[in-house]
């Protein structure tokens, strides 16, 4: 009996020092899922720190300057929690209404209904702007989770842009109209020429189009947008940064309302694009471009492929 009573203790001791070990071994268990982690469609490693009460955070702040030659192009994003979200947004530059937000000038701080997230790629920098002198800068976002951005309650990152001397001359003479009420004109530097192939898509802003058909005159069909002929342009070069008469005898100011241009009449026929002649692309985002197609080079008219010039519309009726 004693023996048995012995096994007995021996086993139930052993049970509790099993039951020890295993609860210990669970306890130091990493969470699962802890430290970097991403989810579907996530392209940042997220911080733990925007789950915290009373955190904001700025992530993948960036100034892109590639992709247009006259404007910044801001992206990231703002976080904070549900229960202490973002209420006041600044965008402070030396000078006020550099940035846009929601494509209106900035010139003070922002306030906000308490959201948990904010896109920085809603605001934007147009270095056309003559206020900006052509120098470096610095763009210094901040984000607060009180109306007073109080000591601990915010958060700023800084970032450096500059405006190169070449838009200075465009951006001084750009913006001025002449004494007359009539609207005008302004378009950007151009963008490289690019080869156009038949049938070939190429992309402008926000839309795109291609040339299709005869050689000599082909079609035009814009995707995102529509176009029109350009009667004149009152001159044989577009210059950058100058006025151009927006009478309906030169660029004019009705706004495209084909998709194709063969949809248009010019002189009882439907309209093709021609050598050198200009053409008016009006994007369904609002942006207008101005283009010019011409021979490529190695290349005579008609052949394939041709080449195409596109000048953004800085200002336009």
């Amino acid at each position: 009996m004693k023996t048995k009573l012995s096994f007995l203790a021996l086993s139930l001791c052993l049970g509790i020092v099993l039951t020890f070990v295993l609860a210990a071994c669970s306890t130091n268990d990493p969470v699962q899922g802890s430290g970097s982690s991403s989810s579907a469609g996530a392209t940042h490693t997220p911080s733990s720190n925007v789950d915290n009460p009373g955190v904001v955070e700025i992530r993948n702040f960036e100034l892109d300057a590639t992709t247009s030659s006259d404007k910044i192009y801001i992206s990231g994003k703002v976080e904070a929690t549900k229960a202490n979200p973002i209420v006041r947004i600044e965008f402070i530059t030396t000078g006020s209404g550099w940035v846009s937000f929601d494509d209106k000038p900035v010139t003070g701080p922002i306030t906000l209904p308490g959201v948990s997230s904010v896109q920085l790629s809603d605001a934007r920098i147009d270095l056309m702007n003559p206020s900006i002198p052509c120098a470096t800068h610095y763009l210094t976002v901040k984000a607060c989770i009180d109306e007073k951005c109080s000591a601990g309650k915010f958060t700023q990152e800084s970032k450096q842009f500059t405006k190169p001397e070449m838009l200075c001359a465009l951006s001084s003479s750009g913006g001025e109209v002449s004494s007359s009420s009539e609207a005008v004109w302004v378009f950007a530097p151009p963008s490289p020429d690019a080869e156009v192939p038949l049938n070939g898509s190429v992309q402008v802003g926000s839309g795109s189009f291609k040339l299709s058909g005869d050689e000599g005159q082909p079609d035009m069909e814009v995707f995102g947008g529509k176009v029109r002929p350009v009667v004149a342009l009152g001159t044989d070069d577009v210059e950058p940064g100058k006025s151009y008469s927006s009478k309906e005898s030169l660029l004019g100011s009705t706004p495209a309302t084909a998709i194709k241009l063969s949809n248009i009449r010019c002189g009882g026929d439907p309209c093709v694009v021609q050598n050198g002649d200009y053409y008016l692309i009006y994007l369904d985002g609002g942006d207008k471009y101005l283009v010019q197609f011409k021979k490529a080079p190695g290349h005579t008219w008609p052949d394939w492929p041709k080449a195409c010039t596109l000048w953004r519309a800085t200002v336009s009726p």
